[in-house]
């Protein structure tokens, strides 16, 4: 990219290239780190097919049938937020 004879279209071109192969060692950094094999399965979660303001909840059923039994899941004290176009990835 320093060479006097490069143009700027080429710089900018290179540039481009350069920007994308850090996107790449980043998603491949982050599938390292959550152990994201190529094999692994990835649902999305779809809009919710009557209410556009409805929410997704993740539950835990605590291996019973009733619903008023079920809990609702929390990472340091917070629901997790599910919202249509987030990802579930199986291992």
């Amino acid at each position: 990219m320093r060479n006097p004879s490069t143009t700027e279209r080429t710089r900018e071109e290179l540039l481009q290239l350069k920007v994308q192969l850090d996107q790449a060692i980043a998603s491949l950094q982050l599938c390292e780190r959550y152990q994201i094999l190529l094999g692994a399965k990835v649902i999305e979660i779809p809009s919710p097919p009557r209410d556009p303001f409805s929410e997704y909840h993740l539950m835990d059923d605590c291996g019973l049938t009733e619903r008023d039994s079920w809990v609702e899941v929390t990472v340091d004290g917070k629901p997790i937020q599910i919202s249509p176009s987030s990802l579930i990835v199986e291992q």
